[in-house]
């Protein structure tokens, strides 16, 4: 007879190094099959032995001796059944575990496809906030656009404003005080009448000692009574509530009843556009100074919004090309366009140093990015995975 196929059951409780369960059924059907051909030998050798007991009971001893043998045969037989029994109890009980480890690993393949449907509805949800925000990225550049608008509207007005005091200076200078004329009433013209006054009769601010300790505030109380005060006064060092400082002025006041409500003018001694900064004047009002202002008509020639406008160059500027802004003033930046990917941006670089950036979170978003360039200062602008379709300039 066959010796029965030995099953491997490994060296532990499931550690993988046995017999699949499969191939160990498989083992314990072909031992079945030997153990129930190997007993239906034992019963045809039996029933052969018992007739040739029953043909030759003279020859008993030695019938005996054979059947004693064919039954030790038929026990082992039995016990080799038995063994086989009990391996295939084992397999079954593997079965069952892993059937358990396969009802295991679906609950968990179930929790995980719960948890990637949650991962995705948060990445959904996060794409939404990314849309409001480009929303509202957009709305905060469009609310930009027209507070420049305002602003430039506001500094053409000051324009306008400064024009009209520059008028009113220059016929205010076409007069002198009466009591430089020694009238005591009415107005002296400069023409005609300054040619007829002594120089006697013309004050002079002395140089010989310049006044470099001065405190402006109390200045008032130096003046003569027509408001001037008879030396150059430097501003700065030792001086105190002066205007802008490293310049020498003469100093004149108009008040309205008393020293108290009064506006201080202080004329620069000497000008240049490298030392100065033109004529500076202030109010004081019951007492109170306000700031220092500034008269110097190179402050108007280099405001932002005079004589500009909004100019359409998007035929004559490229991106990756750096410009200069020539001009005198401060230009204001315009750029419009969209993404051709997600992650796609524009950005515009002043002096080299990223000014303003725009990032889109998907393909054919919208892009708008603005920014102020000083005068003499270069700018490019970029546009990754994006176009630019309006370059706008106000200059």
């Amino acid at each position: 007879m066959q010796r029965l196929q030995p099953i491997n059951v490994g060296q532990q409780a499931n550690d993988r190094t046995g017999d699949p369960l499969r191939d160990g059924m498989v083992k314990v059907n072909e031992n079945f099959t030997q153990v129930e051909t190997a007993v239906d030998k034992v019963e045809a050798a039996a029933v052969g032995a018992q007739q040739r007991a029953d043909a030759a009971h003279d020859k008993a001893v030695g019938a005996g001796a054979a059947a004693a043998t064919a039954d030790g045969k038929a026990v082992a037989a039995a016990q080799s059944a038995v063994a086989g029994l009990a391996a295939a109890a084992a397999a079954d009980g593997k079965a069952v575990a892993a059937q358990a480890a396969a009802d295991e690993a679906n609950r968990k393949a179930v929790a995980a496809n719960a948890a990637a449907a949650t991962a995705a509805q948060s990445a959904a949800s996060g794409l939404a906030a990314a849309s409001e925000a480009d929303r509202k990225a957009l709305a905060a550049n469009a609310a930009a656009v027209v507070a420049d608008g305002k602003a430039v509207a506001a500094a053409q007005a000051a324009a306008v404003a400064q024009a009209a005091a520059d008028e009113a200076d220059k016929k205010a200078q076409t007069k002198i005080p009466l009591s430089y004329a020694g009238i005591q009433s009415g107005v002296a013209t400069l023409e005609g009448r300054l040619a007829t006054l002594a120089d006697a009769q013309i004050p002079h601010v002395t140089t010989a000692t310049v006044w470099d300790d001065a405190n402006w505030n109390e200045l008032p109380k130096h003046a003569r009574n027509d408001g001037l005060v008879m030396r150059l006064i430097r501003s700065g060092g030792s001086s105190q509530n002066g205007p802008p400082a490293g310049q020498y002025y003469y100093v004149r006041h108009h008040w309205f009843s008393d020293r108290d409500t009064l506006t201080q003018i202080a004329i620069p001694y000497y000008n240049s556009e490298e030392i100065t900064p033109g004529f500076q004047y202030r109010m004081k009002y019951e007492g109170v100074w306000t700031r220092w202002y500034s008269a110097d008509p190179q402050t108007k020639a280099k405001a932002f919004g005079v004589d500009q406008t909004l100019v359409n160059l998007a035929g004559q500027r490229l991106p990756g090309i750096t410009y200069v802004n020539s001009t005198r003033k401060p230009i204001s930046v315009y750029l419009y366009g969209g993404s051709t990917a997600a992650g796609g941006y524009i950005n515009i670089l002043m002096a080299s140093i990223p000014v303003a950036v725009f990032q889109a979170q998907a393909p054919e978003n919208g892009i708008a990015v603005n920014a102020i360039i000083p005068p003499g200062t270069t700018y490019f602008a970029s546009a990754v995975n994006a176009k630019i379709e309006y370059w706008l300039e106000y200059r």
